[in-house]
């Protein structure tokens, strides 16, 4: 198995198993903001979804835009993006998007750089983010 395989499956596994646990929780907990203040469990899975979209945009070699969360403090789940059913398909949509463009990137590209806003990266550095 290559390096490039192995982290494609990585990136595949994260994505089943943070699934397998979303669909797990029921509406309410999802919901949950522990004190009143914390994110919710959907907010999370909110940001993941970003971020993994985020980097399927560098693989492809696209900008992805703004950062659409706030410039200080942690991003939140959007109304249209707090239920149950909206969480788990835009998560599943984002590991989909980000296994596809993974798959697109050539075995001698792995360590080409990637120009961001405030330094560089690497597909290898972005998928490896990704599959943690």
């Amino acid at each position: 198995m290559t390096l490039k395989e192995y982290l494609g499956k990585a990136v595949k596994e994260t994505g089943k198993m943070y699934l397998e646990d979303l669909e797990a929780m029921d509406e309410g907990v999802l919901q949950r903001s522990p004190g009143g203040v914390a994110r919710r469990p959907v907010d999370y899975s909110y940001e993941i979804a970003v971020i993994n979209k985020r980097i399927t945009h560098r693989l492809r070699g696209t900008d992805p835009g703004e950062w659409p969360g706030p410039a200080e403090g942690f991003i939140t789940a959007p109304p249209e993006y707090s239920s149950k059913s909206a969480a788990v398909d835009l998560v599943r949509s984002s590991f989909d998007d980000l296994s596809a463009a993974w798959e697109t990137v050539d075995e001698n590209d792995l360590e080409r750089k990637i120009e961001l806003p405030k330094g560089e990266t690497s597909p290898l550095d972005l998928i490896s983010m990704a599959a943690t």
